[in-house]
């Protein structure tokens, strides 16, 4: 259960133009995705270093992450014994050849595949 207080301060969120804008705390996803896998952004993203990609297993399981970049082309490939629950890999930029640019990251499982958008910037 999450609960929200004002109590100690107020809650103020503006926009660019310094209006204020309405602030209220959504569900993001159903309960249907608390039973599947699901790939979240990486973080951060544009990254310099490094990021961090991040996935939720409901069972131990063996995935891949696999990045690409714009042509298709396969750059790297890990696998990994997923956990039950949220999972974290790190990709560093020399993984990526230490070139700039959009590549994109691929979970996938045997009955789950999901693909996200990063970037390397310098």
């Amino acid at each position: 259960m999450l609960s929200t207080s004002s109590e100690n301060m107020q809650t103020e969120a503006y926009n660019d133009k310094l209006e204020e804008l309405d602030i209220e705390l959504r569900v993001r996803n159903s309960g249907a995705t608390l039973n599947s896998f699901e790939l979240f952004q990486n973080t951060p993203n544009p990254f310099n270093e490094s990021t961090t990609i991040t996935f939720r297993s409901i069972q131990p399981a063996d995935v891949s992450l696999k990045i690409q970049d714009v042509s298709g082309r396969t750059i790297v490939v890990k696998n990994v014994k997923a956990l039950a629950g949220l999972n974290h890999v790190t990709f560093g930029q020399e993984e990526l050849n230490g070139l700039t640019g959009v590549y994109y990251y691929t979970l996938e499982t045997s009955s789950y595949v999901a693909t996200r958008k990063m970037v390397l910037a310098r």
